[in-house]
């Protein structure tokens, strides 16, 4: 934890990947972003250097659903490879070996950031993200401590492995498979920020309190854990919450951040982007997020560079 970045008295994160990703690639082949990774690593690259130019100083790696569990509900002998793709997936298709898939792509979405971070020549950090196991929107199917810990365990290694520089745990839903999560992060030795959806300024998606929450996370208040944020549901829902979470952690050294989601869905039934929510006006509620002591700011889904951009400009 002695990274100078992490060192500093406000870190900007990046904004989202997958999103991005979906406003670029014309065709989809696989669920979860994963095309980024088998189909459009150009492009994945890209999305990462945009980031960084923009001013990001942590990137996250194209790995929200890159777990096991979720790779083995997707039918791999119908995907045919691309001419482009890495000789590691040429060989695992060859043998039809989709079981070594976790380790493939985690190790591939590292490299594809590192990639990213060489040729912008900037100094910025990879963060590998651990997510729910299941729909970070449905806390119900969210596995116990005992299920969902072997699952984090062995991905948080192949992210260790691969050469992350700390491991973000993100859109986390229930506080038991929380914890689960987290102590398979730290037993990597790496930083690790820990991140979760509200349903209220005072409840997880679970409904669990905010004060459940607080006596979990203090208990590793002094091991490699040195953030805890919030993502993924609205600004105005962020503005009520990150108070509560800043009051709640207030006799710890734990920093506390805020990227918040920007879409919601049309009367089609898609998710995109609100027209009125601006970079300008994201720079606002972030700007407040700061006031209410946030020193992680980032952007989740539906955010772009641009957003980046304007919190870089206006913030540092």
């Amino acid at each position: 934890m002695d990274n100078p970045i992490l060192q500093q008295p406000l870190i900007l994160l990046d904004g989202a990947i997958g999103t991005e990703l979906d406003n670029q690639i014309e065709t989809s082949h696989l669920p979860w972003s994963l095309d980024g990774l088998v189909f459009y690593p150009h492009l994945l690259q890209k999305v990462h250097q945009d980031y960084i130019e923009a001013g990001a100083q942590v990137i996250t790696i194209n790995g929200f659903r890159t777990n096991q569990r979720t790779l083995a509900r997707v039918d791999w002998n119908q995907i045919e490879l691309p001419d482009t793709a890495s000789d590691e997936l040429k060989g695992i298709w060859a043998e039809k070996n989709w079981e070594a898939l976790e380790k493939v792509l985690n190790h591939l979405a590292v490299n594809i950031a590192q990639q990213a971070r060489h040729a912008s020549g900037k100094n910025v950090l990879i963060a590998g993200n651990l997510a729910p196991l299941e729909d970070c929107f449905a806390p119900e199917k969210s596995p116990s401590l005992k299920v969902a810990f072997p699952e984090h365990q062995q991905k948080a290694k192949h992210l260790a492995d691969a050469g992350v520089d700390l491991i973000l745990i993100e859109t986390m839903n229930r506080i038991e498979e929380s914890e689960a999560a987290l102590q398979a992060a730290l037993e990597t030795d790496l930083p690790v920020w820990i991140s979760f959806i509200f349903d209220s300024q005072q409840t997880l998606l679970s409904e669990e309190p905010l004060d459940e929450l607080a006596t979990m996370l203090k208990r590793y208040a002094t091991s490699s854990l040195c953030g805890v944020l919030l993502n993924c549901f609205s600004m105005t829902l962020m503005d009520r919450a990150l108070p509560q979470l800043v009051k709640a952690l207030s006799d710890t050294a734990l920093r506390v951040g805020a990227y918040a989601n920007v879409e919601g869905l049309s009367e089609g039934g898609i998710w995109q982007r609100h027209d009125a929510l601006t970079p300008e006006l994201y720079l606002d509620h972030a700007q407040r997020w700061i006031t209410d002591g946030a020193s992680i700011i980032g952007g989740c889904c539906g955010t772009t560079p641009q957003d980046i951009r304007v919190l870089n400009k206006h913030l540092f």
